[in-house]
């Protein structure tokens, strides 16, 4: 019992980070800005965030839109 749950935990905590990870390096490549950067601003959404984030660079043109949609998010989060 106790290993599922090390197992689930670890499954649950892992794919936020996965996401975080690939989302940072698309959006790094995209809008030319560096990683170091964007993780921590990115650790701070949630997955259903990230995801909605990743659908939305598909179209932004500007970093100025990432920056705007994550400060929306953030400042309604609290």
């Amino acid at each position: 019992m106790l290993a599922q749950y090390i197992k689930d935990k670890g499954i649950q905590e892992g794919i936020p980070l996965g996401e975080t990870n690939l989302l940072c390096t698309q959006i790094a490549e995209k809008y030319s800005v560096p990683d170091e950067k964007l993780r921590p601003v990115l650790e701070n959404l949630n997955s259903e965030m990230l995801l909605e984030l990743g659908k939305r660079i598909l179209y932004w043109d500007s970093y100025d839109k990432v920056q705007d949609w994550i400060r929306q998010q953030t400042k309604n989060a609290k």
